[in-house]
């Protein structure tokens, strides 16, 4: 996404927590695209910046999942296949 990749040329640790911050609440309100976007983040982690957190993964995606994104469910999969959902 333009924010991960830092279209200013920066693509920084703190591209990646203003991306967080905005798909997080963008989730909230309802977007599932957000939602997976933000769940990835928090699967991943960013070192410094976004810990690893499986849980929070895991509610993103069910929640996206639940909107009808296809690609969350098949996350959560993958997640599951791998121990960590």
């Amino acid at each position: 996404t333009e924010a991960m990749e830092g279209r200013d040329g920066e693509g920084g640790a703190g591209d990646a927590a203003k991306a967080l911050q905005l798909w997080e609440a963008a989730a909230a309100a309802g977007h599932a695209d957000a939602a997976v976007s933000a769940g990835s983040l928090h699967y991943r982690g960013v070192p410094g910046v976004v810990p690893v957190n499986h849980a929070r993964a895991l509610a993103l995606y069910t929640s996206a999942g639940e909107r009808g994104h296809v690609a969350a469910w098949e996350n959560i999969a993958a997640m599951q296949a791998l121990g960590h959902g």
